[in-house]
Order: structure tokens, then sequence, then C-alpha cells
């Protein structure tokens, strides 16, 4: 049932794009285009992922579809038919954050320079056109609130402690840390109890081969760059996630095709900002590429 749902997921989310780039497409010329084009990457760029749906990319499809349902949101006049129209995006974004947790809080300042770049919120009326966002804001705060207690309640007691305890520990060390094959790195790993027979098996991520896992020894190996004084400080590691952007951005890597396609979308943007005369809107990219 779980795969069914994140296949589900992904085909609600290109649904949910496509339908909304459609309403707000009045030509019917453009309309077929886009519906190609929408068919065409969909078949190219996700449609092989079904092979093996990772729930990962699952939740930044939900929060990625969640905010850009927000952003283009039409305008309305009352703060129900305003909450109506912003409901799919809310509830997308609470997906997102069941799916995995982590995903939605990196998501969350894309969130809001979504929300920031409502043009009602620039409008004439806009006092009025904030009141009539409250009641959507007021509904996805308090159900945020009731989701991370239910996750604390039923994750972080009982039988599931153990198991949030390992897979945090297995995400700090993998998604932030980093696991490292240097020999310096591999001397310290070795001289805290592990074996060289299992340095290939973390190396490569095969950590369900060994039975000896858990969450202490992930811990220890996250370890390594502070016990080694070899923490990087805040201007070492903004260097660091540059040139790694950069190098990521621009040459073949795990993320081709991906990260062309982000400078192809940077470039489409910056276009329709110069040709429609939205400087404002400069300040709203900026903000996310920073994020």
């Amino acid at each position: 049932w779980f795969g069914m749902f994140l296949a589900g997921s992904y085909l609600a989310c290109f649904a949910l794009i496509h339908y909304r780039i459609l309403s707000l497409t009045e030509v019917l010329r453009n309309r077929i285009l886009f519906t190609v084009a929408a068919v065409v990457i969909f078949l190219c760029l996700f449609f092989s992922n079904f092979i093996l749906i990772h729930y990962t990319v699952t939740a930044a499809l939900l929060g990625g579809t969640g905010f850009f349902l927000l952003a283009t949101a039409p305008a309305r006049d009352t703060k129900k038919e305003t909450f109506v129209s912003m409901l799919p995006a809310i509830i997308l974004l609470l997906l997102c954050y069941q799916v995995r947790t982590n995903v939605f809080f990196m998501m969350m300042p894309f969130t809001l320079v979504a929300f920031l770049a409502r043009k009602t919120l620039y409008s004439k009326e806009m006092k009025k056109a904030f009141l009539n966002h409250l009641p959507a804001m007021g509904v996805f705060a308090g159900a945020f609130l009731l989701l991370f207690a239910l996750n604390t309640l039923l994750y972080h007691t009982g039988e599931m402690k153990e198991y949030t305890r390992f897979n945090d520990a297995r995400t700090n060390l993998y998604d932030f840390v980093l696991f490292h094959d240097s020999e310096p790195a591999t001397l310290y790993y070795t001289s805290h109890g592990m074996t060289p027979e299992e340095l290939p098996v973390y190396h490569r991520y095969n950590i369900l081969l060994d039975e000896s896992a858990s969450p202490e020894k992930f811990d220890q190996m996250a370890s390594y760059l502070k016990d080694t004084n070899q923490e990087l400080s805040l201007s070492e590691k903004i260097r660091l996630a540059v040139s790694t952007y950069k190098a990521r951005s621009l040459y073949p890597t795990e993320d081709f095709p991906y990260n062309y396609l982000a400078f192809a979308f940077y470039i489409l943007v910056i276009a329709a900002i110069i040709s429609n005369r939205k400087w404002y809107a400069f300040c709203q990219l900026a903000l996310t590429f920073f994020f």
C-alpha cells in the first residue's frame, strides 16, 4: 500500500501542476503545447523512478507541488474562497511533512517565498488580502501542530523510539556529516571498533548487511571530524558549499540531468522577469536560489 501511495503521489503532483497551468492558459494552442511538454517531461525524467520509488523524492515532489500551487493560486475576494483555493497546497505540504520531516523543513523557505510571491499581497487592498489568507494560514499551522504531536507520540515513544533514533543517526551521518573514505578517516573508524570488512559495507551504504549497525555506531562515525579537530568554520563551510554546488551544477554527476534542468529553469525565469518587467521578482528568485 505504501508503494501505491508513493506512485499515486507522483501522478497526483503532475496532474495538479498540469491542471493549474491549463487553468492559467486560455489559448488552445498553448494548452496543447503545455500538455505535450508535461507528458514528455514526466516520461523522460520521472517515469523510470516507478521501478524504485524513493520516499525522499516523493516528499520533495509533494512539497514542490504544494508551494507551486500556493504561489499560483488565483486571487479571491472572501476568506472562504481564498481558503478553498489554497487547500490543495496545504494538503500537499502536510503530506510532505508526513512522508519525510527533513524534506518538509527544507521546503519551508521555498514555501515562504511562494507565499510572498502571491500578487494579491501587493495589491491596493493589501490589508484585506492578508486577512483573507489568515484562515488558511491558521488551518495549516493548527494541522501541522496536530501532526507534530501525533508524530512525537507515535514515533518517539515506545517500540518506535529506537527505530527513530536509528533513522535519525543514519540520516545525520549520510545526509549531513558524510562517510569519509580517506586514509585518516579509515584509521579513525578502525580505531573505534570497526573492522576492515565493515568499511566497504558502510561506504556503499549497504548497512542492512551489518546486523551490528546501531545508532551508537553511526554517531561514532559522525564524530570523526569533531574528534580530529577538522570541523570547518562558517566561512569555510560556505566556500565548500559554493564550490560543491558549482561542481554538481556544471558537470555531469549523479544529479544529471536535473542540474542542467535547474539552470535552464533559472534562465527561463530571468527571461520572463525581464520580458514582463516584474523587477521585484528578482528578490524572490534570489531568495529561492539562496535557500
